[in-house]
């Protein structure tokens, strides 16, 4: 997935894709899409998310969107699977790396959340505030969750503890 890159927009304290910033065409690719509304959820939250806030963002008509999405809960889809390939996924890779003791391995883990290109935490929390307020969603972040600490206690059982 392409990470999301946000630029502040010239005379605006608002944060956009910096690819949207650049777009010199008038067609949105569906990465667009989704670097938009990552930026508007990062920022504003779920509610945020709307078609025509995100095609005036990217200098594209509305319709353009339906292109790459069905609608609305398919790019809501695009952002929590975005979600779940960089912040859980590959945290999950992240405890399976070679290392020689536990503390090493553990350090690992610290670089991985510390690092902003490996763990977003912005949209970690933008997420969880999400998942405040949609069942669905806060199923998909509890099964999530639940992932992460087995791949922890599986990296500590790994070295022999418990």
């Amino acid at each position: 997935p392409t990470p999301l890159t946000t630029a502040t927009c010239t005379g605006s304290d608002r944060l956009v894709p910096a690819r949207a910033a650049q777009l010199p065409q008038t067609r949105a690719s569906r990465v667009d899409w989704v670097d938009a509304a990552l930026a508007a959820l990062i920022e504003s939250g779920i509610t945020s998310v709307k078609v025509a806030r995100l095609a005036t963002e990217l200098g594209v008509q509305r319709s353009s969107f339906y292109w790459y999405f069905q609608g609305r809960p398919d790019l809501e889809e695009a952002l929590l699977e975005h979600w779940d390939d960089h912040n859980v996924s590959s945290l999950v890779e992240r405890t399976k790396i070679s290392a020689s003791t536990i503390t090493a391995a553990v350090l690992k883990l610290f670089e991985y959340w510390a690092d902003p290109s490996s763990f977003d935490h912005r949209l970690e929390f933008a997420i969880r505030d999400w998942a405040r307020r949609d069942t669905a969603v806060r199923t998909r972040l509890e099964h999530a969750d639940e992932r992460r600490v087995e791949a922890i206690a599986a990296m500590h059982r790994a070295f022999g503890e418990s």
